[in-house]
């Protein structure tokens, strides 16, 4: 993703965060001598600061002296005509990291470090931190036509709810209380996703061991529904074979090899009559949770599936999913999963 590319953030929210940088800026940088000198200023002339060595304080800390005509040049918006500006991600991110936010560690790991997904969710956390009414305000909208950012929720009633649901939702997954879970999703979800059948549903985590460090973040307002972002640790029993095990490790003068070993595979799967398995994608066996994905691509259950891959193996997947949920008689329920570039597939 490009480092150029934009974000578009409400303008009333720009305001706001400026004015947190300027006070920073001046409490930080400063020294008190200067302090006194732009004490009567015009609050933007602090960014001309330099140090002993005549180098601009603003470019120390944020890496651009051009940026300070930027951050300023925002301000004259027309909060009537323009409501939103458009802002380079590279700069959104800089700007919010100065003011000390920072994404949890665990979802470091994730796609969440993708430029504007990590903007996305900074600035979230901006609002959450110094503008908690803003989320009350119904105000976030995205006007933009070129974009298709959802318009962040506007109450915060509604984010402790949602936040509360995907954990209840995944907390009984872990704990084994499938019946719980299927019952948080709604009835469009569970006749689209599962046929309206619970078995099929609870089959598909039969290999979840734990489900842990679940975050939920990026809240935002998709018409009448609310969607989000989420990410966690999926512990999971997964099933190989020595074959696959050393696939990663084959080299293009064992490309015979790699043949043969699918080759095997494919043998053995015909024996059986699964007849999708011939379909997967040879990208898939390389990956950790390539059992899972058999299950879901063939339908084949967990127990047929260790008489192909035999050997069982315990690992920790990070999964990114982005959730849609939908409110059905003041309850809200989830309404779609759909893993975002991971190995999930549920």
């Amino acid at each position: 993703m490009s480092t150029h590319s934009q974000m578009h953030i409400p303008l009333k929210a720009y305001r706001v965060l400026y004015d947190k940088l300027i006070k920073k800026f001046t409490k930080d940088e400063l020294t008190d001598e200067e302090r006194k000198r732009y004490a009567n200023c015009a609050p933007y002339n602090v960014w001309s600061a330099v140090d002993n060595e005549g180098k601009s304080k603003f470019k120390k800390v944020f890496g651009h002296d051009r940026y300070e005509n930027y951050l300023y040049g925002k301000l004259s918006s027309d909060e009537e005509k323009r409501p939103y500006v458009s802002f380079k991600v590279e700069t959104l991110i800089k700007a919010l990291e100065y003011l000390g936010l920072r994404i949890p560690s665990d979802l470091k790991g994730a796609d969440i470090s993708l430029p504007k997904m990590k903007a996305e969710a900074l600035f979230q956390l901006f609002l959450e931190k110094y503008y908690p009414n803003f989320l009350e305000e119904k105000s976030y909208k995205n006007t933009s036509a070129t974009k298709s950012m959802a318009d962040v929720v506007s109450s915060k009633t509604e984010i402790v709810a949602i936040k509360r649901l995907i954990n209840e939702f995944y907390g009984s997954i872990s704990q084994g209380e499938y019946k719980d879970a299927w019952d948080l999703l709604a009835p469009s979800y569970q006749k689209r996703k599962w046929r309206e059948d619970f078995e099929r549903f609870e089959i598909g985590y039969t290999n979840t061991v734990s489900i842990y460090n679940i975050h939920v973040f990026d809240v935002t307002n998709k018409v009448d529904d609310l969607s989000c972002k989420v990410y966690y640790k999926d512990e999971i029993m997964t099933h190989t074979s020595y074959d696959l095990t050393r696939l990663n490790k084959i080299t293009i003068s064992q490309i015979d090899d790699f043949v043969k070993q699918i080759k095997h595979l494919q043998d053995v799967a015909v024996t059986k009559e699964w007849k999708e398995f011939e379909r997967i994608e040879l990208y898939k066996f390389f990956e950790p949770a390539v059992s899972e994905y058999i299950w879901y691509k063939c339908g084949i259950e967990p127990e047929q599936i260790k008489e192909l891959l035999d050997r069982d193996e315990n690992i920790t997947v990070s999964r990114l999913c982005r959730v849609s949920c939908t409110s059905i008689d003041g309850n809200w329920l989830i309404k779609g999963i759909e893993p975002l570039r991971n190995y999930a597939i549920r």
